[in-house]
């Protein structure tokens, strides 16, 4: 084989990794905000006041906010979870910054990755909700 061979066929593995991510992602992205939406509610449940809306692009978390002695009112903190045009990750975005990135993993199955790792959906939504409802416990070890 010439290296123009290899070539093509890198090109043809890295097409059909793109088609797999492109056309698992959408379901990969309900997956993650369900496991979300789970936490969330445990969180209710825990007297935590904590919602979720948005649109099916745009998916929201709000947490209300007790105002300060020296205010009268305070915007509730928001995330926003989207998945990107290009499916290729996972963006949330607003009082937290995180990006997963969308792979296929090992066992060839489409999969959550930060920092290049594979996350488990579970632990994703921890690793959200953690920072967003904790910032001054949150640690990226924990």
């Amino acid at each position: 084989m010439s290296w123009l061979d290899d070539r093509i066929q890198q090109d043809r593995e890295r097409e059909e990794r793109v088609r797999s991510i492109s056309n698992d992602a959408p379901n990969l992205y309900v997956s993650l905000w369900s496991a979300i939406v789970e936490v969330v509610e445990e969180a209710k449940s825990k007297q935590i006041p904590i919602s979720t809306n948005g649109t099916e692009i745009d998916r929201i978390v709000s947490l209300s906010v007790k105002p300060r002695p020296d205010e009268s009112h305070r915007s509730p903190k928001q995330i926003h979870l989207k998945l990107a045009k290009d499916n290729l990750s996972i963006n949330v975005s607003g009082d937290i910054s995180v990006i997963f990135s969308i792979d296929v993993c090992p066992d060839m199955i489409v999969c959550l990755k930060e920092n290049g790792k594979q996350v488990s959906l579970r632990d994703a939504a921890k690793r959200v909700l953690d920072q967003f409802l904790f910032p001054h416990l949150y640690s990226p070890t924990a």
